[in-house]
């Protein structure tokens, strides 16, 4: 992948504060960027991309680095699950069944990263398969 496709993907998440490319742990299965989130729009659990001329889609799994807590009913930050104002929803949560959002959204902070971004938000993605150099296509959430 190179500089220009990972700032593409990155921008896809939030506004791009940095993308570190002197390490060697943010090149491969994870791709880690330093990105600005909004706390009144969900979080991205995914991106689904249209690499190449073909019908073939990869979903990239997002994670977060230090998120903080926020709500796995409705994916905003600006709240916690038994604040959340879609009482329906958050019901259903708390009676324990399935929410879009929860725990895996929140990536492990290697410890020699931990200095490195010191910004409350951070987002690495990974994906299975990513195939070619081409910008791919972002199909949505």
């Amino acid at each position: 992948m190179n500089r220009r496709t990972a700032r593409w993907l990155a921008e896809q998440i939030g506004g791009v504060i940095e993308i570190p490319s002197d390490s060697r742990e943010c090149w491969g299965k994870f791709l880690r960027v330093k990105v600005q989130l909004g706390i009144i729009k969900p979080l991205k659990r995914w991106l689904r991309l249209k690499l190449d001329k073909s019908e073939n889609i990869v979903v990239v799994a997002l994670k977060y680095e230090r998120l903080p807590n926020f709500c796995y009913v409705c994916g905003r930050i600006c709240h916690i699950t038994k604040e959340c104002t879609d009482e329906e929803a958050k019901k259903l949560a708390l009676e324990g069944l399935t929410t879009k959002y929860g725990s895996w959204l929140k990536a492990l902070v290697p410890e020699k990263s931990r200095s490195r971004f010191q910004g409350p938000f951070s987002g690495s993605s990974s994906d299975r398969d990513r195939s070619g150099e081409k910008e791919p296509e972002v199909l949505g959430d």
